[in-house]
């Protein structure tokens, strides 16, 4: 029992659309302030990270030690426009960047993870690691992080927002007008303001009387259904109702309904 437990957290539409929206301002300021003139920045924000791009082994890590933070990668084909773009002026054909040149790269990206961190009230130093597959906690179902990917004709670079930066990004307040839809809305019919109380069964463990009686603070539970598999959401009566995901939203425990109960 000495495994650890760790955050499980799914994005909806809602928390996506309000992590985007967070993003424009200081990404806008970052682009108006490293080029010479205006250049197409534009990306589109998923909640998962495509097989590619978890597979890649060229990212840049930027984080602080919460796990707060953010990793970027430029390819090849976009790296030299890239930088033609932040010098103003051509690199010699067939030529390679020089060292200044990469240092100044890589302090460009840097400040635009120095500025999303500090919308997400990082308070501890972040340090950043060059080259290398992004860490486990970063990929899979359950992990919270956001992808962008860019437009084809974008130079913005690939990015990966880590779960702990997309969930303090997320839960800051929305300014009027912006929040997100209910993951429920009420129907108009006769149920009316008639409430329901609906459980949600994560699973199902067997322990010995021994192990009960020796279970501590810490200790993981392993439990009978699978990692993947949708929880059971049932009425007060034991009646089943849906199946669903396991998740977080706005610093609260969630479900996401994914379909009707077999």
């Amino acid at each position: 029992m000495s495994q650890q437990a760790l955050p499980f957290r799914l994005l909806g539409a809602a928390d996506l659309d309000a992590f985007r929206i967070a993003l424009e301002r200081p990404v806008a300021r970052w682009a108006a302030e490293w080029f010479s003139s205006a250049k197409n920045i534009a990306f589109e924000i998923v909640d998962a990270v495509p097989g590619e791009l978890a597979e890649a082994e060229d990212w840049s890590v930027f984080c602080d030690p919460a796990g707060c933070g953010l990793a970027w990668r430029l390819p090849e084909r976009r790296r030299r426009e890239f930088v033609e773009a932040l010098l103003g002026a051509p690199l010699p054909p067939g030529g390679d960047a020089s060292p200044m040149i990469e240092a100044l790269l890589a302090e460009c990206l840097q400040d635009l993870g120095a500025r999303l961190l500090a919308i997400a009230d990082a308070a501890a130093a972040p340090e950043r690691r060059n080259g290398g597959r992004l860490d486990s906690t970063w990929l899979g179902y359950g992990a919270g992080a956001a992808c962008a990917l860019p437009d084809t004709a974008s130079l913005c670079p690939d990015l990966v927002f880590s779960g702990e930066l997309v969930e303090r990004i997320v839960a800051r307040p929305r300014p009027a007008g912006t929040a997100g839809k209910a993951d429920l809305v009420q129907r108009e019919n006769a149920i009316g303001n008639r409430r329901a109380r609906v459980e949600v069964v994560l699973g199902t463990a067997e322990l010995t009387l021994a192990d009960l009686a020796n279970v501590s603070s810490g200790d993981v539970i392993r439990l009978q259904s699978r990692f993947r598999e949708p929880l059971l959401v049932r009425s007060q009566e034991g009646v089943p109702l849906f199946s669903a995901n396991l998740g977080a939203a706005d610093a609260s425990k969630a479900i996401q309904i994914v379909g009707r109960a077999s």
